[in-house]
């Protein structure tokens, strides 16, 4: 497949400094490829095949091609135990069902009329313990961007995106193609290169219009080729699916509908509710009226920027009648959360955050906290969002409310797409962690997957306490406990490092957009030109 970032041998772009080690985008791509797989399928040539690398395994698998005759590589598939050459929207390759233990896609998802199809109908080649991998060339690659912004779109027959292209794709799309098509996609690689630098410092204050990081935008600026790899979902039971209230508070229309409103669940024709709060002071000022207003058997309180996958309604109330049939009636659920509030970096649940898939333990499970980004109430349920709280912790407000009142709250599987632009922390969580504190004394400390939440944030004896960020849940890890089942010292002393480490992190972050806006500024340019010129004056004398 042709590109506008033509790639050498040695993986690196043209005119890169690159070392003769550095992994070809296919090799990178057949690493995705399980070690235990016997049968490969590739879809698309690519750069080229995934055989020669696979064959070098010491239990080499066999692997089979398939591509459109006319394709760019179709024609040379040498090292393959077998090709067919097919009409690839509408024919399946000749082999039996159940006898291919990885699919890879590779850049071949963008030629395709209709993905989503093309990967239904090849599920029914994967074995039971099957998965897919893919690479797709990245539509916010800084040259791309870089031939937008100057009027000039990059599409021609020697650029990326090829004139052949049918679907576009970045990180954000290509995950949430994956969930359509009932797997969880996790991202495994990113094929970067060199350039986007200039295009990050002159951005910053753009960026901070945006919502997004300047951090966040230079990983994908220098992104040229997304590797994503996907494992297979149970297939949920559409007879479980009822009517869903859906509550969101908004204040960005643009990551509403690029993310919640186009969820295959909400589009015309929806059986479900959606009640939008544009202009809300507090989360508690649009949840809580939508919690009163809600006409269907559940509510569901989700952030704008998280993507339903098809089938989610019906996956939802599956767990969630699980759980009821194990455990009893429940009175709060969600996707994300905390298993035990007194072990720090206790995760548990489902999610994909971001590009990024976040599997922690067994679901349906009962938990202490839940994150904020999608949870679930009972219609005509006592709990209420705290609006002392403003915009953050309100998920373990609401947990602690129901174990106040004897109420189970419970993560169940239901997996989503958190598709949130930044991973910074918010100025105002410390003020929500000061009023979390406050009004659940009695029960600190208080893990979440953000903070730790002590005692310190009452009496002012600790200085920082900030956590990973609302858009960060921390990854599981092993506590670390006395006798007692209780976070022991050591315990403190990661928690207490770990809030240090991220309060820094924020700090230079900070300081590092206020350096990038300066550098944006026609001052700091006319400086650089100054600074030029006198550096040439010197050179001559």
């Amino acid at each position: 497949m042709s590109r506008s970032i033509p790639i050498s041998l040695d993986g690196v772009h043209q005119g890169g400094q690159g070392h003769l080690d550095t992994p070809t985008p296919n090799e990178r791509l057949a690493k995705t490829v399980p070690t235990t797989a016997r049968t490969v399928l590739q879809v698309g040539a690519g750069d080229g095949w995934v055989a020669p690398w696979l064959k070098q395994r010491g239990s080499p698998p066999a692997v089979y091609g398939a591509d459109s005759p006319a394709a760019p590589g179709s024609e040379a598939p040498a090292g393959l135990d077998g090709f067919f050459a097919l009409d690839l929207d509408s024919d399946l390759p000749p082999l039996d069902r159940g006898s291919v233990d990885c699919i890879v896609y590779a850049d071949v998802l963008p030629r395709l009329a209709d993905p989503l199809d093309v990967l239904d109908r090849h599920r029914s080649l994967l074995s039971e313990s099957g998965t897919i991998s893919c690479s797709v060339p990245n539509l916010q690659h800084h040259e791309v961007v870089s031939g937008i912004l100057r009027g000039v779109p990059p599409f021609s027959g020697a650029t990326f995106p090829e004139s052949s292209c049918r679907r576009l794709f970045t990180s954000a799309s290509i995950v949430q193609l994956l969930l359509d098509a009932g797997y969880a996609p996790d991202t495994a690689d990113r094929i970067e290169d060199t350039g986007a630098e200039p295009m990050v410092s002159a951005g910053a204050p753009l960026f901070e219009l945006l919502g997004v990081g300047a951090r966040d935008a230079a990983r994908d600026l220098r992104t040229a080729t997304l590797i994503v790899r996907g494992s297979p979902l149970a297939q949920p039971d559409s007879r479980a699916e009822v009517p869903i209230t859906f509550v969101a508070c908004v204040n960005d229309d643009a990551q509403l509908d690029a993310n919640l409103r186009r969820s295959p669940c909400l589009r015309d024709g929806s059986p479900h509710e959606l009640l939008v709060f544009r202009g809300c002071a507090t989360a508690a000022e649009g949840l809580n009226a939508g919690i009163e207003q809600a006409r269907h058997e559940f509510v569901v309180l989700v952030h704008q920027d998280v993507y339903l996958p098809a089938g989610w309604p019906a996956r939802m109330v599956s767990q969630w009648r699980l759980a009821e049939r194990h455990g009893g009636p429940i009175g709060i659920g969600g996707v994300f959360g905390v298993l035990d509030r007194r072990v720090p970096f206790d995760a548990v649940g489902h999610v994909v955050h971001r590009d990024r898939l976040l599997a922690h333990r067994a679901l349906p499970a009962d938990v202490d906290g839940l994150d904020e980004l999608l949870m679930v109430v009972p219609r005509g349920t006592p709990l209420r969002v705290d609006a002392a709280l403003g915009w953050h912790l309100y998920g373990t407000d609401l947990a602690l409310q129901a174990q106040e009142r004897g109420l189970r709250t419970v993560v169940v599987d239901a997996l989503c797409h958190h598709n949130s632009l930044t991973g910074r922390v918010p100025w105002r969580y410390r003020e929500s962690e000061r009023v979390l504190a406050r009004k659940w004394e009695k029960m600190l400390p208080v893990h979440t997957n953000l903070s730790s939440i002590g005692s310190w944030l009452i009496d002012g004896s600790d200085a920082v306490g900030v956590g990973a960020g609302p858009d960060e849940p921390a990854p599981a890890q092993a506590p670390v406990a006395d006798s007692t089942g209780r976070p022991g010292a050591l315990a403190d002393l990661v928690t207490r490092l770990r809030r240090e480490q991220v309060a820094l992190n924020a700090e230079l972050e900070k300081a590092r957009l206020q350096v990038a806006s300066m550098q944006a500024s026609p001052f700091w340019r006319a400086r650089e030109v100054y600074a030029a010129v006198r550096d040439r004056v010197r050179r001559r004398r």
